[in-house]
């Protein structure tokens, strides 16, 4: 998967990025993927969302699951990282 990033706002913990190139491209028009870091406003950590926008190339190609749960796993394993005592 190839990306470019749109939009980077290091204010709000916020990207955007567009795929323009792989295997995704094959079934949409266009792909965002919208990552935003929120701190918890009680006690340390944040809450990530992600945001996935998209046009499908034909009304027969399915919703992408798929990539929402590689990101749930990633930020999962991610938060176990962070999360460990070193």
């Amino acid at each position: 998967m190839k990306e470019r990033i749109e939009a980077l706002e290091p204010e709000k913990n916020l990207i955007v990025a567009r795929v323009i190139g792989g295997d995704l491209m094959k079934e949409f028009k266009n792909f965002f993927l919208t990552i935003q870091a929120i701190p918890k406003q009680r006690g340390p950590g944040s809450v990530v969302k992600c945001h996935l926008k998209y046009e499908r190339i034909d009304k027969k190609v399915a919703d992408p699951e798929d990539i929402l749960v590689l990101f749930v796993n990633a930020s999962r394993d991610m938060d176990k990282m962070l999360s460990s005592e070193f």
